[in-house]
């Protein structure tokens, strides 16, 4: 008689099952591990046979023990039943192993021919970004070519091709550094390669909490003689900043753009990023060196108490590798009796817009509603790129108004002792902690003065934000909204809003009041 695999594979395990019973119930498990295929690598079609064999031997096993128990209950009116002695003679047989499942041949066909496809597209993907990735390198590489060709080789370049033949760069760069030094320099600045190898920061304290344009100039005439020590052959200043119209933005540094190469020896532009555009290494560096102050501060290692002493502490006991300047009351004080002893400049219409700024003599700038360093408008602004604009600052002699002035002092004084009354227009600039309601990106919102610039004639409001489920309330958002607007988007003075709710975190004004509103917004959207 011819035996089937199955008979064979039967039999061959009994035998193995009889010589050692332990050894063979660790390789069937052993065996059955490695056959397993995990649910996550099975397909539709496998896992529900696969489910459907579960339920299959669930409900055998059940049909199972319910006729074990039924043989039991006959079993003990009938002790001498065959099937007793049956049950009891399977409970002394080995552990029976089932085999595992087999997957067939098609299914790890498809498996492997989908992830041989998932890494053929990898790869294509890979090589696009590798090929986009050199094209950047090799745009970056230019344009760093043309930036030191134009920079360190320019004609108008005070730093000659020749050291032995510029007596003038010599001459200076002995005074300052000494021969072998400058050479060194000589060399970096003939190469192209003027920015620095080792960048350094710059941290100015303060007590003065006076955040304006004097404090900037204050800050530069204590930190740009620092710079000239540390990089001497710096002729230009790029200054990049954001664009609060109190402190960077405004007429008062657009005076000190022009009188930088005459205060500080060397000539300056001004940069402006527009707000809300991201964080930059400034307000980084601002964060790391607050944050070691009062981990000095919890540690015991230092007392802070005022502007002074953290100055002192960062000089000697902080480690940190950033240099530190103090300005006092006195510095600031000095400052902006120098800034007032200049001649009065008048503002630059559309101010808001600025982007650069580059002074252009004495008494103009030249403005720009985006900043452009292509290599013509490094050289000369005026026969530069298109959107270049040449606003005078100083009025002449002629159109100054200090020939009457006791007309202008008879109208400041009509101005200022005029009365406003709440929910009123607004004839002049509100002032600090008043409500008003203004325009900002077309629609209307209510908020509560906080600074107020009158020579820009511009207000920082803190808005608040609708709430509720019809939005007829206001709440304070969680992180203050303050923007800085002109003073002609702004509607109305309101009286303050009337708190609502038992926490009184929400606030209501009144209908006529937002009616009055509605229809000064109507009348203002009408107007050009």
């Amino acid at each position: 008689m011819v035996l089937t695999n199955a008979e064979m594979q039967k039999k061959w395990r009994e035998k193995r099952k009889s010589q050692n019973l332990e050894a063979f119930l660790a390789e069937e498990r052993e065996r059955k591990r490695k056959a397993y295929i995990s649910v996550s690598e099975l397909s539709e079609k496998e896992l529900k046979k696969r489910r459907k064999a579960g339920r299959e031997r669930e409900q055998k096993s059940y049909y199972k023990r319910k006729e074990r128990k039924a043989e039991e209950a006959a079993g003990n009116s009938n002790s001498n039943n065959p099937n007793n002695e049956a049950r009891h003679t399977r409970k002394s047989r080995p552990l029976a192993v089932s085999t595992p499942l087999v997957v067939k041949l098609p299914a790890v066909k498809k498996r492997y021919s989908r992830a041989l496809r998932k890494a053929y597209r990898d790869i294509e993907r890979l090589k696009e970004k590798n090929k986009e990735l050199e094209k950047g390198k090799k745009k970056f590489q230019k344009r760093c070519e043309r930036f030191a060709s134009v920079v360190g080789r320019s004609e108008d370049n005070t730093y000659a091709a020749d050291y032995e033949t510029d007596e003038k760069l010599k001459e200076e760069l002995k005074e300052k550094l000494g021969d072998e030094v400058a050479f060194k320099q000589w060399k970096k600045v003939n190469d192209g390669d003027r920015a620095p190898r080792n960048l350094q920061s710059y941290v100015a304290v303060s007590d003065v909490i006076s955040h304006n344009a004097t404090a900037v100039y204050a800050i530069l005439k204590k930190i740009i003689p620092i710079i000239k020590e540390d990089y001497p052959v710096t002729k230009k200043i790029h200054y990049l900043t954001d664009s609060p119209t109190s402190r960077y933005r405004n007429k008062t540094i657009f005076q000190v753009l022009v009188d930088h190469e005459t205060d500080f020896g060397m000539q300056a532009q001004w940069n402006y990023l527009e707000s809300g555009h991201g964080k930059g290494p400034c307000d980084g560096l601002g964060a790391s060196v607050k944050r070691a102050a009062d981990m000095a501060i919890k540690q015991g290692k230092a007392t802070i108490q005022d502007g002074k002493d953290f100055y002192n502490w960062t000089t000697k006991e902080s480690g940190s590798k950033v240099k530190f300047t103090y300005y006092s009351q006195q510095d600031y004080d000095e400052a902006k009796t120098i800034l007032e002893s200049k001649q009065k400049c008048q503002a630059v219409s559309g101010t808001f817009k600025l982007h650069a700024v580059v002074p252009v003599d004495s008494v103009s700038i030249a403005v720009r509603d985006t900043s452009c360093y292509c290599s013509t408008c490094i050289k000369d602004v005026l026969n530069g790129c298109h959107g270049w604009k040449v606003n005078r600052l100083i009025k002449p002699v002629n159109e100054q108004d200090s020939e009457h002035p006791e007309n202008t002092s008879k109208a400041k004084e009509t101005e200022t002792t005029k009365p406003v009354q709440a929910n009123e227009p607004v004839c002049s600039i509100p002032e600090i902690g008043v409500f008003v309601a203004a325009v900002y990106a077309r629609e209307w919102y209510i908020g509560k003065v906080t600074e107020v610039d009158e020579e820009e004639q511009e207000v920082q409001i803190n808005f608040m934000t609708k709430a509720g489920k019809y939005g007829d309330t206001y709440k304070w958002p969680s992180e203050k909204d303050e923007i800085w607007i002109q003073s002609t988007h702004i509607l109305m003075e309101i009286s303050p809003p009337n708190p609502v709710g038992k926490t009184s975190r929400f606030f209501r004004i009144e209908k006529e009041v937002e009616e009055a509103i509605s229809n000064k917004f109507h009348d203002y959207r009408k107007t050009p």
